[in-house]
């Protein structure tokens, strides 16, 4: 299978490489175009799909294969904004009647889904006595789609026997197999897979994949040292080693570092490498000291990456705020644009509140920009600090984003404690009971109307009106020690 890619990749270069030249001296015979098509498509280059085409169209107009292939880019043509198939595979076949073949017959069940989806499948097999490649991942795609997965399984070998080259068949079918969790189906595929080509990585990745989904642990444990030995230092079989690993056999994850490392090193400029050891790390439980080294280390080349930068402050290391600076000198347009919600909450949920407020005070939103979200995690924070101050400055200056958090039924019980409380804090008893009725009757309705979890926060809300009820503005002691959430004197 490796080496029938390795030519259809040269042609499909040639190919790419001819689009450059006038088209008179681009030649490739029928065959030839075909197979850069069916490339093509691996590749989801729609491109050199329609290229081949046209190509086609000039040098074969009756091309019986080319018309496949048309038929074809007809049916995975979808509209944009309803990610549907278009009508055009429907017109073609409706002007083509009498074309026949596996591929026209499957483009036509696809268009039109039969009623009896078994019966359709039986017939279309036993009509031909051959499936090509194209042919048989169609045919995968079609059962899949007629919800006949388990038709498929039940006809492995049936099927198998009329497909020149088997690995197409057992690998479209293999993985939709490992997709469905069907890991019984997934093993068998793996193991005839490897059985006809036996170095091949991503058979024993799939195989790999299924044992240890399994439990079967030994057997597992063998794949994984064939595996990783066919894969060496290449990145992508390390990094699906890695993943499956990860998320199936952690036991084996630390076998992984020393060659992760390798290819990290080779790597030094590309982030992914450096995050995929930092996830082995976290995984196998190392120390956060080790893991902010790692990623200090490479912030220190590269100072402008966001993504780097994220997870080395959702650490709360001692340095954040020159790592911060340091971004911002780096890349101040990157800096502008940075989306930092996910590290707000991050930090947050670590009760990081200090560093937050720090990033905070790096990445202040004009009043015009700040959403609902990022307003909750901004009075929150500056709230978790005692910072009523400036919990006041920022609903005062964003008083719409105040308006659509307090009236979401979900999150507006909390939103509307953390502003009035902040206003009584600061001394605005008056403004903080205005408010806080101004609102109540909101409430009022909504508790009737949304699910138990947020009628207690509600009810809660209305226990805190009725504290407010109780103990005026000259109750000045029991204001400054009051908390209703955090404190137990109350």
């Amino acid at each position: 299978m490796d080496n029938e890619n390795n030519s259809r990749e040269e042609l499909y270069l040639r190919f790419r490489k001819s689009l450059s030249e006038p088209v008179t001296d681009r030649f490739f015979d029928e065959d030839e175009l075909a197979d850069i098509y069916d490339y093509a498509g691996d590749l989801d280059d729609d491109y050199v799909q329609l290229e081949v085409l046209l190509c086609g169209a000039r040098l074969y107009p009756d091309s019986h294969r080319l018309a496949e292939r048309k038929a074809l880019l007809y049916l995975d043509t979808t509209d944009d904004e309803t990610d549907e198939r278009t009508k055009a595979a429907e017109s073609y076949l409706a002007d083509n009647p009498d074309a026949t073949s596996a591929l026209f017959d499957i483009a036509r069940l696809e268009v039109k889904h039969p009623a009896n989806p078994v019966e359709a499948l039986e017939f279309l097999i036993n009509q031909y006595d051959t499936f090509d490649d194209e042919d048989i991942i169609r045919l995968v795609g079609l059962a899949v789609d007629l919800d006949s997965y388990d038709w498929l399984v039940q006809n492995i070998d049936r099927i198998a026997a009329k497909v020149p080259f088997k690995p197409s068949f057992y690998y479209e079918l293999a993985r939709e197999a490992d997709d469905r969790g069907d890991d019984g189906t997934l093993i068998r595929l793996a193991d005839a897979l490897i059985e006809i080509e036996p170095f091949t990585v991503a058979y024993w990745l799939l195989l790999l994949r299924g044992q240890a989904r399994s439990g079967m642990d030994d057997e597992a444990r063998q794949t994984f040292d064939y595996a990783k030995a066919l894969a060496g230092d290449t990145p992508e079989s390390i990094f699906a080693l890695g993943d499956i690993a990860y998320h199936h056999a952690p036991a084996l994850l630390s076998e992984l570092i020393e060659p992760v490392k390798r290819i990290a090193d080779k790597n030094p400029d590309d982030f992914y490498y450096t995050d995929g050891l930092c996830a082995i790390y976290s995984k196998l439980n190392y120390s956060e000291a080790f893991i902010r080294k790692t990623l200090r280390d490479f912030l220190l080349r590269h100072p402008e990456n966001s993504a780097a930068l994220s997870q080395y402050i959702g650490l709360s290391p001692k340095d954040a705020v020159e790592r911060l600076d340091a971004f911002i000198a780096a890349d101040p347009d990157g800096a502008a644009n940075y989306d930092i919600e996910d590290l707000l909450r991050s930090l947050c949920s670590r009760g990081d509140f200090a560093t937050a407020d720090k990033v905070l005070e790096r990445f202040e939103s004009p009043e015009n920009e700040i959403d609902p979200n990022r307003f909750a995690l901004e009075t929150e924070i500056k709230f978790r600090l005692g910072n009523y101050a400036g919990v006041v400055a920022l609903c005062d200056r964003a008083p719409a984003a105040l308006e659509a958090l307090v009236h979401d039924p979900l999150r507006g019980p909390a939103a509307t404690y953390i502003y009035v409380l902040s206003l009584i804090k600061t001394g605005n008893f008056a403004s903080a009971m205005e408010y806080v009725k101004s609102v109540q009757s909101f409430f009022e309705s909504a508790i009737k109307v949304v699910p138990l979890p947020l009628r207690m926060g509600i009810r809660s809300l209305f226990t805190f009106i009725d504290k407010m009820e109780r103990h005026g503005a000259d109750e000045v002691i029991y204001w400054e020690n009051f908390d209703m959430i955090f404190s137990d004197q109350h």
